[in-house]
């Protein structure tokens, strides 16, 4: 059964994906939830960026790919994206998040917290 975003956090699926053990096991999303992350949670995904410990992947049910092999880090990209588009998950397919997509989440971080409030 699909998890439903609106009865947790971001840090609570982050703990769920770190504790699976099955390296099978995917999280599935019935559907993209609109503003399912916040403005308070920024900080702490910010600070996971680099967290590298393995962790099982996220997808949307309808998604024909199957994701990819997945850290905490890139699912906390994932989640800071999902803030910038206003959903999450931010995209139908999941893809690899790069170092690239790392350095430019952490210039617009710099940004706003410097007082640009652009998503």
């Amino acid at each position: 059964m699909p998890l439903d975003l609106k009865t947790t956090d971001p840090q609570r699926v982050l703990a769920l994906l770190k504790s699976q053990t099955d390296p099978h096991f995917v999280l599935t999303i019935a559907a993209a939830e609109a503003g399912w992350v916040k403005e308070r949670d920024l900080p702490q995904l910010i600070a996971l960026l680099d967290a590298d410990q393995p962790c099982a992947p996220v997808t949307i049910v309808h998604s024909s790919v199957w994701p990819p092999s997945t850290t905490v880090g890139e699912q906390a990209a994932l989640m800071i994206q999902g803030f910038r588009t206003g959903k999450y998950p931010p995209r139908l397919n999941p893809t690899p998040i790069t170092d690239e997509n790392k350095r430019e989440i952490r210039a617009w971080w710099a940004a706003r917290s410097a007082g640009a409030t652009a998503p």
